[in-house]
Formats: structure tokens, sequence, C-alpha cells
């Protein structure tokens, strides 16, 4: 796997270094592209939308005598309503016309109150300002999906609102935090049972709850072309990626660059060794073995520090609990990933679920041999156990006799 990329979701000031900075202060610093020159009929129309609310943002943005956003003497203020030409400087301003061709994505609509008052203040302007910002873009927006909350933990994405002819295909990853360092790790697009997939330049976006939407495929993306064969899984490029500076409220979006779908076959999902299943795999999930306490959780109930207990089947087939407040239950997020709620009305089914976390390629490096040893995913809340416990050569025992 190549080594984590680095995003960086804090926008220092401007200093004619590379990468892309701002202030906070600094409405629109964002980390995007500039748009385009406007030599056609749209981009004069775009124009004449800017000329409109030109004396509007210079008076609200400019501040008096042109302190802020004109001349940059308050707090080194992002100058991207720069003389002699605001229209030039504004367009050539990173972020506020964004790359994903979103307006809603311009930092310039996104940016909170600061030292200065956001565009929120005046619904009418920003209103006038999104109309300019989409005849800037275009009606086109990049292919995306909409805005997810990243659970701890293992994460599916069905990328159906990024078309419908993605329907089915999903974004896998598992997503760590410590404090505001977010770690996605394992990512993977399952292309869709009937689906051959090609993907081309994935870059996440930020959206917290409040403030500037931070849009970087450079550092928060991967370039170039990934093919998926309908009903495989690969690798999203390195696999990994570390996100810093992201406050816990924060939503991210999958954008494309480009996509394409052709008709395939999916491999065989039935399982071939489902009688091993039974026998071998399920008294395995339905095992109880330690697990790692959680203080919130669990303090209540083992006072001294104590572990509970829990099998396979206690997370993934699912609880009655439901996700409220923002918090997703241990359970939700199991059968996200792994859902055998069949299990005991159709193993059939449940076999298949299973069968699909699998490593055809290197049987030892599946999740579901890997997990209960405390060697995959680093937030599964099972304590390790040794390679020869019997809920691992439980497992062990079908996967090896399953055909791909």
């Amino acid at each position: 796997m190549t080594p984590f990329r680095r995003a960086f979701a804090i926008i220092l000031p401007v200093a004619a270094a590379s990468m892309a900075l701002g202030t906070l202060v600094g409405t629109g610093c964002g980390s995007d592209d500039p748009g385009g020159d406007g030599q056609d009929a749209s981009a004069q129309n775009a124009e004449a939308l800017f000329r409109q609310i030109e004396p509007s943002l210079v008076n609200r943005c400019g501040a008096k005598d042109g302190v802020c956003h004109i001349k940059g003497v308050y707090n080194g203020a992002p100058k991207w309503l720069a003389e002699p030409d605001s229209y030039a400087s504004i367009k050539a301003f990173r972020g506020i016309l964004p790359v994903t061709k979103d307006p809603d994505d311009s930092t310039l609509l996104s940016q909170a109150a600061h030292d200065g008052p956001s565009l929120d203040a005046t619904p009418d302007l920003k209103a006038k300002v999104r109309e300019w910002i989409a005849a800037e873009v275009g009606a086109q927006k990049l292919p995306a999906t909409k805005p997810f909350t990243v659970v701890l933990g293992a994460n599916a994405i069905d990328l159906k609102d990024v078309d419908p002819a993605l329907a089915g295909t999903t974004l896998e990853l598992v997503a760590a935090r410590d404090g505001s360092v977010l770690t996605l790790s394992g990512m993977k697009i399952l292309a869709g049972p009937t689906t051959n997939v090609t993907i081309e330049s994935p870059f996440f976006v930020q959206i917290p709850k409040v403030g500037r939407v931070k849009v970087d495929p450079k550092n928060a993306g991967f370039e170039g072309k990934l093919e998926v064969p309908a009903g495989t899984r690969k690798e999203l490029f390195g696999g990994g990626l570390v996100l810093l500076n992201v406050a816990g409220d924060t939503q991210l979006k999958l954008v494309l660059q480009a996509f394409s779908t052709t008709p395939g076959k999916a491999p065989n999902r039935e399982c071939t060794a489902l009688d091993l299943f039974r026998s071998s795999a399920v008294p395995a999930f339905r095992t109880f073995i330690d697990t790692i306490p959680d203080p919130q959780l669990d303090a209540a109930s083992f006072p001294d520090g104590g572990t509970p207990p829990a099998a396979c089947v206690s997370c993934h087939m699912g609880g009655e609990d439901s996700p409220d407040s923002g918090v997703t239950p241990t359970e939700v997020v199991a059968t996200q990933a792994m859902d055998l709620r069949a299990l005991d009305s159709d193993e059939k089914a449940a076999c298949a679920q299973a069968r699909q976390w699998i490593d055809f390629a290197n049987r030892e490096n599946s999740l579901l041999i890997t997990n209960p040893q405390g060697k995959g995913n680093t937030q599964h809340p099972l304590k390790g156990v040794p390679s020869n416990h019997p809920v691992v050569e439980g497992i062990r025992k079908w996967v090896a006799a399953e055909q791909p």
C-alpha cells in the first residue's frame, strides 16, 4: 500500500507558497483552482452578473477604505477583491469558483461570520452571488455523492447518488479519529453485480456544519483511473488518506473527475462450502470472547474496569438500538459492514454476506480472520485472540474451503 496522503484542513495565510493558503479571517480562502477566462457568451453573462453585485461585495467585504479584502491591510485579509479589477481577482482566487463546479462548495458562500460578516447575514446578496458563481462554473457539476457522515469503524457508501448507473456500487472504508485527525484506511470500491465501473481521479470534499467547505483534490484525493469489474473489489489507489483538523460534525462527499460503466457479470457470490459454514464458521461467530471495554458504555456495568464478552453475532446480527442524537450504535455500524441478520432465517444468504469478506488472493489476510486476532480493523471492538483460537480456526476452516 502506498503511504497515506495528507490533506491539510487548516488553510494558513497566503505567502506565495505552492500550497493553497488563506486566513480564518478571509472569506473564500480555500484550496481550489481558479475558474476559466470567460471567452464565450455565457462567460460574458457571468461577468455582467458579477458587475451587478460588485458594489455590494466591495462595500461589505472590502470594508471602509478597502482595508479588508481589497487592500488586505486588516489582519492580512486575503485580497480577493484586489484592484485594479476585482472581477479578475475574485475569479483567480482559489476556492471561490470550486473545481467541483458545485456553487455550494464555494468558500465565498460557505464562509462563516469572522471579523467581518458572512453572506448569510444578507440572504438576497448571497442568492445573487450564488447565481453568479453558477454562471461561472456552468450547469454540469462533477459527479459526486451526497454529503455523508463518517462513523468510526467500517463504512459502506452506496454511489447511487453519483448516478443511478452506479447503484449497488459502494465505497468501503474504515475510519479512525485521533482528536481532529481523521484517518481513512482500507478504502475499496465494490462494483455492483451487473456493472463494470471505471472512476477517474476521486477526491473527498469536507463539509463542516459551520464554516468553509474544503476542496483539495491534490491532497485529499488520488490521480488516475481505476477499473473495477462487476461484483469485485479493488483498493482505491493507495487505500488510505489522512485528513487533518476535521471537526467532529464534518461530513464528507466523494467527487469524481469522471466515471463510466459497462454491462458486466459478477463472479460467483453463492457459498460453495455452505455445510462448513454451518458446522464451522457459525459456531465460531457465536462464540463469546473478550472485547475492548468502552469507558462511556461499560463503566456502569463494569466499574472495576472488567471486560464485557461478546460474539461476532452480538453486533453483526444487529441490535435493537438505532442511531439517535448523531450516535451510531456498534450494532448498526457492524451490519453496514458484514450483515448476518439473516443467520437464523436464511443461512445461505448470511453465508453469501460473510463470503464477501474473503480475500481469495490471500485468505489469511481476510478481515474475517484478521479482525478476531486484533490485526485488521483498528476500530474493531474484539480483543485479539491467538491464531489457533477456536474462533479463528473455525472461520479459517470455512474460508479455506470456499471457492472463488
